[in-house]
C-alpha cells in the first residue's frame, strides 16, 4: 500500500516536471531568437559604468578560516575592563516580594564584578558613586566603556503610565541607545503596567524575585513580548537564580526611604525646560515698575 502511495506520488511530480519542460522549451528558443535578432541589429548588453568590488568569498573559507580567525582574534583585542551589561533591567513585585533587595544586590554584584563603573540611586545605597536627581544624568552623562548604571527605586514615580504622553522625547532616545552607549537603567516597580509605556517598550529583562522565609530570593527572568499598547503579550523564561540575604547587603541601603517625585521639573522636554528657566531669570531681573 505503501509502496503505490509513493509511486503515485513519483509519477504526479515527473508529470508535472514533464510538463514545465515543455512550456520552458518553446520560451527559451524564443528568447535565443530574439537575442540573436537584436545583435544583428547592433545592440549590445550595457555594462556598468563603475565595476563591483565586491568579491565573495568561498563558503569553506568564511566558515572554517574567516569564522575561527576573527573569533580568536576578538578575545586577544577585547578590552576586559569593558561593562558587558546595557539596556533597562526592570524588577517587579508586590510589596514584600523582595524586588528591592534582588534589585540591591544585582547592583552590588555588578559593581564587585566591574568596579570601574559608575553606579548612581536615586535611593541612598552604601556603594554609590554620586546620587540620582534628574533624568538628565541619565541623558547627558557617560563613563565610557567602564558602564555606567542608573537605580532607580520605584521607577513609577519618575516615570508613571498617566505621563507617558509627555515623556521626554531626550530621555526615549537614550533608552533606545543604551547599548551603544553602554548604559544599564535598573529600575523596581509594584506594578509593570504602572511604568511608563515607553520604559515598558524596551524592558530588556523583567526579573519577578520571591522571598521565602524573610531571607532567601528566588529570582526568575524574562523576556518580555510587549504588545503595541504596552502590555505583555508572552513572557519568555532566560533563567532563575537566587541568594541568601547576608549583612553587607542588607545595611547597604534603607529599605524605608521613601521615594520622592520629581513634581518640580516634571516631563516637559529639556528646551521646554530651558526656555522655562530662562523666562523665570528674565522675570527676576526685570526692574519693578
Amino acid at each position: 500500500m505503501f509502496g503505490t502511495v509513493v509511486k503515485a506520488i513519483l509519477a504526479l511530480v515527473f508529470l508535472c516536471m514533464k510538463w514545465l519542460v515543455y512550456l520552458l522549451i518553446p520560451f527559451c528558443i524564443m528568447c535565443v531568437v530574439f537575442f540573436l535578432y537584436y545583435t544583428a541589429k547592433g545592440k549590445r548588453l550595457p555594462k556598468r559604468v563603475k565595476p563591483s568590488t565586491y568579491k565573495q568569498r568561498n563558503i569553506l573559507l568564511r566558515l572554517f578560516w574567516d569564522f575561527p580567525k576573527r573569533f580568536v582574534l576578538d578575545r586577544f583585542e577585547a578590552d576586559p575592563d569593558k561593562f558587558p551589561i546595557d539596556g533597562l533591567h526592570l524588577f517587579a513585585g508586590e510589596q514584600g516580594s523582595g524586588k528591592s533587595i534582588a534589585s540591591v544586590e544585582f547592583c552590588m554584584r555588578m559593581k564587585k564584578l566591574y568596579p570601574n563603573c559608575r553606579i548612581r540611586s536615586n535611593i541612598d545605597v552604601s556603594f554609590q558613586d554620586e546620587k540620582l536627581e534628574g533624568w538628565e544624568q541619565i541623558v547627558f552623562d557617560s563613563n565610557g566603556t567602564f558602564g555606567d548604571i542608573s537605580y532607580i527605586d520605584e521607577i513609577q514615580n519618575w516615570f508613571n503610565s498617566a505621563d507617558s504622553k509627555s515623556f521626554p522625547p531626550e530621555m526615549i532616545q537614550e533608552i533606545c541607545q543604551l547599548r551603544k552607549q553602554i548604559k544599564v537603567i535598573v529600575g523596581t516597580s509594584q506594578v509593570f503596567a504602572r511604568v511608563a509605556k515607553p520604559i515598558r517598550e524596551q524592558v530588556r529583562v523583567l526579573y519577578k524575585p520571591i522571598t521565602i522565609a524573610g531571607c532567601l530570593t528566588i529570582v526568575r527572568c524574562y523576556k518580555p513580548m510587549i504588545k503595541q499598547d504596552g502590555t505583555i503579550d508572552k513572557l519568555r523564561r532566560i533563567k532563575t537564580y537566587f541568594f541568601v540575604h547576608n549583612e553587607e547587603l542588607r545595611n547597604a541601603y534603607d529599605t524605608y526611604e521613601k521615594v520622592q517625585r520629581l513634581a518640580t521639573t516634571g516631563f516637559k522636554p529639556m528646551s521646554e525646560r530651558l526656555g522655562a528657566e530662562n523666562s523665570d531669570e528674565l522675570s527676576v531681573k526685570a526692574p519693578r515698575k
